[in-house]
């Protein structure tokens, strides 16, 4: 992921829309205010996913595919997957 310098987006973003560009810290702060929530919205997905399955998850997964649902797993997998892809890249672009 490109890093990005929050402040010059948010000028860029006045610049574009034309408008003037001592709105850029409000523009700024509601994008900080963005990126908190869905930092912890992931955050929560990965939690909540951690408390369903326990210290155990391998049995989880077992009972899943012995009851057939496979689909469901693999949703669950790529779920997971894409919320720690997405807490990493936010991570490694906020440096934080």
């Amino acid at each position: 992921m490109t890093q990005t310098n929050p402040t010059q987006a948010a000028i860029d973003l006045c610049i574009a829309l034309g408008i003037p560009d001592h709105h850029a810290p409000t523009i700024q702060a509601a994008f900080a205010e963005r990126e908190a929530r869905l930092v912890g919205a992931l955050r929560n997905l990965e939690n909540a996913n951690d408390r369903a399955c326990g210290a155990r998850p391998q049995k989880v997964y077992d009972a899943m595919i012995a009851a057939g649902m496979t689909d469901a797993l693999i949703e669950l997998d790529d779920a997971r997957r894409e919320a720690r892809a997405t807490l990493a890249a936010l991570k490694d672009r906020t440096h934080g």
